[in-house]
């Protein structure tokens, strides 16, 4: 059960760090996301290739509990946090942070629940970063929010190797939409314009295996014109 307490209290901070974004205190939410992280990293650990895992120092790595739980995930849309004076972006941002609860998780292997876990975590870590990135002038650099969505992909595509309870694989497929399309926004933003037009590629890919949309309608239809405008590498000249 040591795992199953780790995991439940890093949502927790996860939860507060969510709050602390709505109302604006953005780094206050860093700090809380940070301490989270700190907890799961050892599960995070199993499931990096070791270049990966040196971003988050080192972790150590521990043995799986064999108790069975499922995570449940509620997106934010009343309180989502929104992005702040950048309606002259190119590209849409998926923009809402993830809250998740870990009572009441029945069918998945615990180890799965920390990987989905871990990985909403880190996204919303990588979401604090994307925005200091876009809204302070590239004070903060573009690499670190790039390198924490990466990880979230390597977490989604190592827990969707192994069985997992159809709500579970839901959440991973909604984390990982959101991921691949931030990713690929924030190269865009940076200029890196054939990587962001193979990371749309590999988002169109993906959108041809969901049978049903793990967003909500405005993100999905912000994502589908990323999609059908940027995928070719069109080069837009950011707007004056």
């Amino acid at each position: 059960m040591a795992e199953n307490s780790q995991l439940s209290a890093a949502l927790r901070l996860n939860n507060e760090a969510v709050s602390l974004l709505v109302a604006g205190q953005e780094c206050k939410a860093l700090l809380h996301l940070q301490q989270a992280v700190g907890i799961v990293k050892r599960s995070i650990a199993r499931h990096l290739q070791r270049g990966a895992s040196t971003i988050l120092r080192k972790p150590v790595v521990s043995n799986p509990e064999s108790h069975k739980h499922e995570l449940t995930l509620e997106q934010l849309h009343q309180d989502s946090v929104q992005l702040a004076g950048l309606n002259n972006l190119q590209c849409f941002v998926f923009n809402r942070a993830f809250r998740v609860t870990s009572d009441q998780l029945p069918s998945s292997p615990i180890e799965k629940a920390a990987q989905t876990g871990s990985a909403i975590i880190i996204f919303n870590m990588a979401l604090v970063l994307h925005r200091a990135c876009l809204l302070q002038n590239r004070t903060v650099p573009a690499s670190k929010a790039l390198a924490l969505y990466k990880i979230v992909l390597h977490l989604i595509k190592s827990s969707s190797a192994s069985p997992a309870s159809s709500s579970v694989q839901d959440i991973g497929r909604a984390i990982q939409v959101a991921a691949l399309n931030n990713m690929a926004q924030l190269r865009f933003e940076e200029g890196q314009y054939a990587q962001a037009s193979r990371d749309f590629g590999s988002l169109a890919n993906l959108m041809t295996t969901i049978q049903q949309a793990p967003l909500g309608a405005t993100e999905m239809q912000g994502i589908v014109i990323n999609i059908l405008c940027l995928k070719k590498g069109a080069k837009f000249a950011p707007a004056a």
